[in-house]
């Protein structure tokens, strides 16, 4: 199943993420690998939809996923985090502290779609580890079942393609059920594919528009990483509604253009 609307009477208010993608809208979303939740409220406050807190690359940890998560909350955006498919605790941690939204990289196969999955939503669908964590509001303000029911349906799960096995795989891991972003990332993919960070390489866009085409097949959300203006209208004409850059885009581009 896909990003599909499902409204019933009396079903509280769904996360905006969720919604602007079950409406087809684009999102804009920025890593971020510090733990300064100022700097992560101020980017939120000029308009990126989702934070993405970098537990893969970045020097973050679940107590600043915390502070950021409460930054986004008041601005209006939404707190994800990128953490490697590990021990199950590990993604349950940023979950726990407020992420709304999963980012699983590297990710080569429907099984380990299938266990991103898992480690993301409660049973029944999942594995996901009970607690009363902060974001259940520490289980004081609603019954737990309604809270279960409420994360297994509000989380978002983003799984990355950025390797030759990941690409072969492309369709089967679009397919897994409860996945509902399927992210491209470019330089481990063109590194992969000998073309490294050649974007204009036949070999480089015929695998990005693999991703694109099994991303809508499974009628999935196609997402991609691009620095700048230019790379992120150019994943938009191959269809992405969730692309991203990164803190550090900012700053370089920012400086390039104060020091002309």
């Amino acid at each position: 199943m896909g990003l599909v609307p499902q409204v019933t009477e009396g079903s509280p208010p769904q996360p905006d993420l969720r919604l602007r993608l079950q409406r087809g809208e684009s999102v804009r979303a920025l890593f971020v690998g510090t733990s300064d939740a100022t700097l992560c409220e101020l980017a939120a406050l000029l308009g990126w939809d989702m934070l993405i807190v970098d537990a893969e690359h970045g020097a973050v940890i679940p107590r600043d996923m915390e502070n950021i998560a409460r930054a986004c909350e008041r601005r209006g955006a939404t707190a994800a985090a990128r953490v490697p498919l590990g021990a199950p605790a590990e993604v349950g941690r940023y979950l726990d502290a407020g992420a709304l939204a999963v980012m699983i990289p590297m990710v080569e196969s429907a099984q380990q779609a299938e266990r991103a999955v898992e480690l993301v939503k409660y049973p029944p669908r999942g594995r996901r580890g009970v607690a009363a964590p902060r974001c259940a509001d520490f289980g004081l303000l609603s019954e737990a079942s309604e809270e279960f029911a409420r994360a297994n349906r509000d989380t978002v799960v983003i799984v990355q393609i950025e390797s030759i096995r990941g690409l072969e795989q492309a369709e089967a891991i679009a397919a897994v059920d409860g996945i509902d972003v399927v992210f491209a990332g470019p330089a481990d993919l063109s590194l992969a594919l000998g073309v490294p960070l050649r974007w204009e390489s036949p070999a480089f866009v015929s695998a990005i528009e693999r991703v694109a085409a099994a991303a809508r097949s499974a009628c999935k959300v196609f997402g991609a990483y691009a620095g700048d203006r230019e790379r992120m209208s150019w994943y938009e004409m191959k269809g992405a509604r969730l692309i991203a850059a990164a803190l550090e885009d900012l700053i370089v581009l920012g400086s390039q253009r104060l020091r002309e």
